[in-house]
């Protein structure tokens, strides 16, 4: 298997609604925890398979940013509980770039581990933030996609930056 690589905006694979996993097998667990391990290699606190070239539903996450601390969610699907809270997000797909974004503070979770069996939890804070943000991107939909106008425009320059990156 080739190195894997951190799609980075604006590559059009991003955008891409991720297909349900629907076989359970160790091609599925090598590729779970090549992502791991590469979230852990670039710092980051969670990550999506469409963020690197995969176009499934399956994130990993890891909250406090250690190994060990990893969690496998297969399938996800996320459900608002209480409240929401405004932080600073950034994305392993956006280097250096961070914006406010609104999420839900509690939130219930279901989705499937590298067996297929069902797992289901609520999350609350930075948890349930991890979760909401991967969840995203198996939608296609990228953390910008949620910010206001007046969020937008103080990133707007090194968003176009990434963009003529990707020309060249």
């Amino acid at each position: 298997m080739t190195r894997m690589e951190i799609l980075k905006y604006p590559d059009e694979r991003l955008r891409q609604v991720a297909e349900r996993v629907t076989v359970f097998d160790e091609h599925l667990a090598e590729l779970a925890y090549k992502m791991i391990d590469l979230m852990h290699e670039k710092k980051g606190i969670g990550l999506a398979a469409p963020q690197v070239g995969e176009s499934i539903r399956l994130i990993v996450v890891s909250p406090s940013g250690k190994p060990g601390d990893d969690y496998v969610l297969v399938n996800p699907e996320v459900a608002p509980l209480s409240g929401t809270e405004t932080c600073e997000e950034g994305c392993l797909s956006f280097p250096g770039i961070y914006a406010p974004v609104q999420r839900p503070n509690k939130i219930f979770r279901r989705a499937q581990n590298l067996t297929g069996e069902r797992v289901e939890f609520e999350a609350e804070g930075l948890m349930a933030r991890i979760i909401m943000h991967e969840c995203d991107h198996l939608n296609g939909v990228l953390f910008i996609d949620r910010l206001s106008l007046d969020d937008i425009l103080p990133i707007n320059s090194k968003l176009r930056e990434l963009e003529r990156r990707k020309k060249m």
